[in-house]
């Protein structure tokens, strides 16, 4: 999970409290998952064209400049941003609805 994302999380659970944001923040931390932390040329690069090819949240092109550079497989719910991605490129999804 990019840092960006992780902040997207938060933001979006301090919407509704900052007691709630929080612990979702250390339960997050506690996970078996990697936060990278770095953002690189590479990274922009590859974020930028997966916000404009496929006309999504700039978040949500971490999500996939992350999972393409790190041959990682993209967990996530939503159809909505990433079903023509799934479609139309190589990267791995694993949906959980």
């Amino acid at each position: 999970m990019h840092a960006v994302n992780f902040g997207e999380v938060y933001y979006d659970a301090l919407k509704t409290s900052k007691d709630k944001a929080n612990q979702l923040f250390e339960t997050i931390a506690e996970l078996p998952i990697k936060i990278l932390w770095n953002i690189d040329k590479e990274l922009i690069k590859q974020a930028g064209n997966y916000k404009v090819n496929f006309k999504m949240s700039y978040a949500d092109s971490f999500v996939l400049a992350s999972a393409k550079i790190n041959n990682a497989e993209i967990v996530s719910s939503d159809h909505h941003e990433f079903d023509a991605v799934e479609e139309n490129s190589n990267l791995k999804f694993y949906w959980i609805r």
